[in-house]
């Protein structure tokens, strides 16, 4: 087993927010905000308000209505999506559409059914589906085309970013992951330890809901389109899950900015795993933060932070140890020796150093046995 070194809790630093971004159009390159306004069961405004339907799916969008994602043309498919340019004019109402090749399309969000000249545009460059040819869908809520029903924004730790950087030796543009919120003042992957908690951020109230599930869309380069970067691959090498950043869902409307704090102010009601949307990925694998503390010699002691977080595991199922806050090595499994209603008991691995009597580690699981292997 590799060395694995756990070191003591450190005390929260300052969380700050450094970058704002909105998506005008699903799948499309975003645009930098230095101030934006956070809307009640919404998010930033007119972020991914409008997409164009691949024809991939026999259901058309529902105005107002929530459609899987496979509906639009999505760059984990179509990566060459990133290289079209969306800008919005808050004052025109209108986004101004640009495609690789110069030619360009305005889209009126007054004007739904004005919208023959972006699909003229979009279908030079993309072909029709077996349900028919791409077409443009403006969003009329306020919350736009999320993959899923109950999240508004996302949350990128810059932290995590550069450890992952480090960990792959390559740069990676955060774009790739298409957050809306970047954070920094965190340790690397701190932000799994921020799900299930309400948060003052600016002038808005914000629940951190849960870690966000990575796929192939990732690898579309913001600028080229290219794949040349698998990050589902480096995140697995590196870390041994496929999770960054985290969703999060806004509570009270208010304004936020570049440099206001991210202060956790209490526990959101009903816990993580309350009303999880069809296809939400299982809770089993979401990375979590764990209290640990030594039992005597040989003996790990692991608890959950959140009363509104059960722990899952049972005597002999595995779960699997992730770098991040007191563990700085490389991913490995272990065995629960027993459970309690609000602990499970850990065998002390041979290599483990424990700084202090109480740490943080992250985990996951429990793993199925074909998981495990």
């Amino acid at each position: 087993m590799p060395a694995l070194h756990v070191h003591p809790r450190k005390l929260a630093a300052p969380m700050r927010l450094e970058h704002i971004y909105r998506h005008p159009v699903k799948g499309l390159t975003p645009e930098r905000l230095e101030t934006a306004v956070l809307q009640e069961s919404a998010g930033v405004p007119f972020d991914r308000c409008c997409g164009f339907t691949s024809g991939n799916l026999p259901d058309p969008p529902i105005a107002g209505g929530w459609v899987p994602a496979r509906t639009f043309i999505q760059l984990t498919v179509y990566p060459g999506l990133a290289r079209f340019c969306a800008r919005l004019d808050e004052t025109q109402g209108s986004i101004t559409l640009t495609a690789p090749d110069g030619g360009a399309a305005e889209i009126a969000l007054d004007d739904a059914a004005a919208t023959d000249a972006a699909n003229t545009l979009i279908r030079r460059h993309f072909a029709a589906g077996p349900h028919g040819a791409p077409t443009l869908h403006v969003q009329t809520r306020p919350r736009g085309h999320w993959d899923f029903a109950d999240t508004g924004i996302s949350i990128l730790n810059l932290a995590s970013l550069r450890a992952l950087e480090q960990a792959s030796g390559t740069s990676i543009d955060p774009r790739r992951f298409r957050a809306n919120l970047h954070i920094d003042g965190l340790e690397p992957w701190a932000e799994f330890g921020l799900t299930g908690g309400r948060y003052q951020l600016g002038e808005t109230v914000i629940d951190i809901t849960r870690p966000a599930m990575r796929c192939a869309a990732t690898a579309a380069d913001p600028d080229t389109g290219g794949t040349g970067l698998n990050v589902p691959a480096l995140l697995r090498k590196a870390t041994g899950h496929l999770f960054f950043a985290v969703y999060a869902r806004v509570i009270e409307t208010g304004v936020v900015r570049q440099g206001n704090r991210l202060e956790r102010i209490g526990d959101m009601p009903g816990g993580p795993l309350d009303n999880l949307p069809p296809r939400a990925p299982d809770p089993a694998h979401w990375p979590r933060v764990y209290e640990v503390a030594r039992v005597g010699d040989t003996t790990l002691r692991l608890t959950s932070p959140l009363a509104t977080w059960p722990l899952p595991a049972a005597a002999g199922e595995r779960m699997m140890l992730h770098p991040g806050l007191g563990h700085a090595g490389a991913f490995a499994r272990v065995t629960v020796e027993t459970a309690a209603p609000d602990a499970i008991f850990i065998a002390t691995p041979t290599a483990l150093t424990l700084g202090a009597e109480t740490a943080q580690l992250i985990l996951s699981g429990p793993q199925s046995r074909r998981e495990a292997q």
